[in-house]
């Protein structure tokens, strides 16, 4: 199967992901998406106007993951997820869920 989030649900990922890191509320939590051409992907988040993080590509990715394990039940043994960049669609993922075990 496989799942293709738009740049919102990505953003929503980085949100629940800096919320869980810094026990606050999702709502609570403002992310930026950053695409490079020659550094690959990343994101800012801010609590409440404070306490500003930064993450890498790979924590995005861990992010989306997290994201369909707890919101939608995922195992996350069977998710991979592909950062994308668009000019029209901006920052979004393909994820697919294998059969694997």
């Amino acid at each position: 199967m496989e799942l293709l989030l738009n740049e919102q649900d990505v953003v929503d990922s980085v949100c629940v992901y800096a919320a869980y890191r810094d026990n606050a509320s999702p709502q609570d939590v403002d992310a930026d998406l950053q695409f490079n051409q020659q550094y690959g992907f990343s994101a800012s988040s801010q609590i409440q106007g404070h306490m500003q993080r930064y993450f890498n590509e790979q924590e995005v990715v861990d992010a989306v993951s997290e994201y369909l394990q707890e919101y939608h039940n995922f195992p996350a043994e069977r998710i991979l997820v592909e950062l994308r960049f668009s000019q029209d669609e901006g920052i979004h993922a393909s994820v697919k869920i294998t059969n694997d075990y």
